[in-house]
């Protein structure tokens, strides 16, 4: 399955889930991302390619490090859960 059709996927799972706690949301095909934003303020962005590869990241504001990230295209981490790296909010 494609990047883009893995977003779609997620975008149509998401709004029948969230759909009254989204303000705005927003696909961008050309890269391509998900970017939803709550009414609460938090930024959720979503990334697929063609390569299997993805990245999940909430963020709670413009703080440095104030966000959790999931991914699973990133080496440099020693995890049990590899190839998927968990990255909480505070660290890197």
């Amino acid at each position: 399955m494609k990047g883009l059709d893995k977003l779609f996927l997620a975008h149509k799972m998401l709004l029948e889930e969230l759909i009254s706690e989204i303000k705005d949301e927003k696909i961008d095909d050309e890269r391509p991302f998900l970017e939803i934003t709550f009414f609460n303020g938090l930024l959720l962005y979503i990334r697929y390619n063609d390569y299997n590869e993805y990245s999940y990241q909430l963020i709670y504001s413009q703080d440095y490090l104030d966000r959790i990230r999931y991914d699973n295209f990133d080496d440099r981490w020693e995890v049990k859960s590899k190839p998927h790296y968990f990255h909480p909010q505070g660290r890197e």
